[in-house]
């Protein structure tokens, strides 16, 4: 399996976020990966910056959905 690609995270944000209830951007990119299926080996590859791949990109999932009107960031 390779890398998800950011936009590969988005159905399974707004799934996760179909329960209506708050989360933490780090708990929902953490749950994405679980839904997912990702590998530890997966999980472990990091961008130059030191960053998990599967973060950044779901990161960015996450900035386009919102900007996109389709989600909200409360706090």
């Amino acid at each position: 399996m390779e890398q998800p690609k950011w936009h590969e995270y988005m159905l399974t944000v707004l799934e996760i976020l179909g329960d209506k209830k708050e989360h933490s951007r780090s708990d929902l990119i953490d749950e994405a990966a679980v839904k997912m299926n990702l590998s530890e080996e997966l999980k472990a590859d990091e961008i130059s910056s030191g960053t998990p791949i599967y973060r950044n990109r779901c990161g960015w999932a996450l900035t386009y959905l919102k900007q996109s009107g389709l989600i909200e960031s409360p706090k």
